[in-house]
């Protein structure tokens, strides 16, 4: 498997500025055999985040994971993943940085309850299956960037309406601002220090 991006020479890294990498995969290079499968997806990921370290002109050779499974920083070079059958998502950066993307669906309404309570709904004006996929791929980024999984997915909570197309979490005080992307039929969520973020969107062929 190759890639279309062709290797660059990028600036010096940035810490103002993040770039994270969305590959879609084709349906012709997974398997049926979920392990197979699997092992595409991840290997495209971490594709995809080669591609994001330097764009960022960022170094990143080892990718290791400790507690809860979360990525362990390299050199000062964080990192996080995220994959789905059709698409994949990665991006590195110089802070702590969590990503996440998911495909739009219908959603059972006892799932809401679940997820957030009702003073989060209020906040962001909206039950239907886009606001919630907002707000799942939301605390996705920002439990993956605190390194807790699913320990912390219910401490996460919304900390005001959306504005301008940003929403702001807050776990334990610390306040998360999430930048979304929404692109064939997924939303991808990624949340860092940055103001700035540019997704790339890529092929794997």
């Amino acid at each position: 498997m190759g890639s279309s991006v062709k290797k660059k020479m990028y600036p010096s890294p940035s810490c103002s500025l993040l770039f994270p990498f969305l590959t879609k995969v084709p349906s012709s290079a997974l398997s049926d055999i979920p392990r197979e499968r699997s092992a595409v997806l991840s290997r495209l990921a971490r594709t995809a985040l080669q591609m994001s370290a330097d764009r960022s002109g960022l170094v990143l050779r080892r990718l290791e994971k400790g507690d809860n499974f979360a990525p362990v920083p390299e050199n000062g070079v964080y990192w996080s993943l995220t994959h789905k059958s059709g698409w994949v998502g990665a991006v590195a950066a110089q802070q702590p940085v969590g990503i996440d993307l998911e495909r739009i669906k219908p959603v059972r309404r006892r799932l809401f309850a679940k997820v957030a309570p009702k003073e989060d709904w209020d906040l962001l004006r909206g039950t239907d299956e886009n606001t919630f996929f907002r707000l799942w791929t939301a605390k996705e980024a920002v439990v993956k960037a605190e390194g807790v999984g699913w320990a912390g997915f219910s401490r996460c909570r919304v900390a005001a309406p959306e504005t301008g197309g940003r929403l702001e979490l807050v776990y334990q005080k610390r306040r998360y601002p999430i930048a979304f992307k929404c692109f064939d039929g997924h939303i991808a969520a990624i949340t860092s220090r940055p103001e700035r973020v540019q997704w790339q969107i890529v092929s794997a062929w």
